[in-house]
């Protein structure tokens, strides 16, 4: 069934963020390198190369034209990679008396890495990942390919949305069947009856690609600043991000980023494409130390993720998938829906994209912006989504 709520009614809490970052996840969280071994089809795509500032532009400007390609016209063909991914995972735990036997994988978007999960500022206000394990959740959170700690392959083969959806999937197998080990894990993860899936931005699009491909991995989903009804927005604009060389941008930082990787220029456009508030006192806002902390974790992405965002990645229908799903959107999101995310999904086409799912529930998060744990009223959203899934007996 359908359970919509009105962004106009909800509660906002709110949270005061401080400077300084606390542990209070620390104790039970193991950061480890996962291998995830991968058999992917990936498209050879018709790009400008991009190795310096002046590259970066010129691509921008060469996706954006009025007369541009669209994604499916730049597809030359398609290549096989087979090989091994090293990825930085963490494995959190709740305690012995809390714990569901439930495990959520998390997948966060482009622009950042898995610290979009565990704001260091805070935890007990910002982190979805402690509100997670508090809710006796079991939480594996990784950097995606290409971000934070994980490898850094080629930009333009490798590292695009084919081939995470099979990193993905790799991770939940293993999850699955408890095969993820390392000696950096104090103890030998179990397996995992049951998986959850949630996801964020470029992460929801691989997610509800894994839906579509493997639906019998996922006992169910969580689907936040993304949906596929959007309509009334005019779409993600390349040149607004004000892409930068990541190298270039900054070589301390990026230096170990090759051709291809681009970032946003400056906290300017991360706050243009994550971050909403009305003024300093807006209940739902951001403070200026989650500002920054946002521009902190930024981290560069590949042109060819940029490209398959844009119609390369099946993400609906999802016919066999039967879980719950819920989509998790921001009200003022500025990349997913202009601003306006009131209107902005059809209810109708939702149902018919996922035909067989248990319970399918769309949520406005009140004032928020498209990074949905940057803003004051994170916990009050993160509760909104734990009682849906403990509604479904998750």
């Amino acid at each position: 069934m359908w359970i919509i709520y009105s962004a106009l009614s909800a509660a906002i809490l709110t949270a005061q963020a401080v400077a300084a970052p606390t542990n209070s996840s620390a104790s039970q969280c193991h950061d480890f390198m996962l291998d995830v071994p991968v058999v992917a089809t990936t498209y050879v795509l018709d790009i400008l190369r991009v190795n310096n500032n002046i590259d970066a532009v010129n691509y921008a400007l060469d996706i954006d034209g009025r007369t541009s390609k669209n994604a499916t016209e730049r597809v030359l063909g398609t290549t096989t990679i087979s090989d091994t991914f090293t990825v930085k995972a963490t494995f959190c735990t709740p305690s012995v008396a809390n714990d569901k036997h439930i495990l959520q994988i998390l997948t966060h978007g482009l622009v950042v890495d898995s610290r979009y999960w565990d704001i260091e500022i805070d935890r007990a206000n910002y982190s979805y990942v402690q509100a997670a394990v508090d809710a006796g959740y079991s939480v594996l959170n990784y950097d995606r390919l290409g971000h934070g700690q994980s490898q850094k392959p080629d930009a333009y083969t490798i590292v695009q949305g084919p081939l995470e959806v099979e990193i993905l999937r790799g991770i939940t197998e293993m999850a699955r069947n408890g095969t993820i080990s390392s000696p950096a894990l104090p103890f030998v993860a179990p397996a995992f009856e049951t998986v959850v899936h949630v996801g964020h931005s470029y992460g929801s699009f691989l997610t509800s690609a894994l839906l579509v491909a493997y639906p019998e991995l996922s006992s169910g989903a969580v689907l936040t600043g993304y949906t596929i009804t959007n309509s009334s927005a005019p779409g993600t604009s390349t040149v607004a991000m004000g892409f930068q060389y990541a190298a270039t941008n900054n070589p301390d930082l990026f230096g170990d980023r090759g051709s291809g990787y681009i970032v946003p220029a400056s906290v300017s456009q991360v706050q243009t494409g994550f971050y909403h508030r009305k003024n300093e006192s807006d209940p739902a806002g951001f403070t200026d130390d989650l500002l920054a902390y946002g521009e902190h974790i930024k981290q560069p992405l590949t042109v060819a993720e940029w490209v398959t965002i844009h119609g390369l990645l099946k993400l609906a229908p999802a016919p066999a998938y039967k879980g719950p799903l819920q989509f998790f959107l921001a009200e003022n999101d500025y990349l997913l829906c202009a601003s306006d995310c009131k209107a902005d999904y059809d209810l109708a086409i939702l149902g018919g994209a996922y035909p067989a799912v248990s319970d399918l529930d769309v949520y406005l998060q009140p004032g928020a912006g498209h990074g949905l744990t940057f803003h004051k009223n994170a916990t009050a959203g993160y509760a909104v989504m734990m009682d849906f899934l403990a509604k479904n007996n998750l």
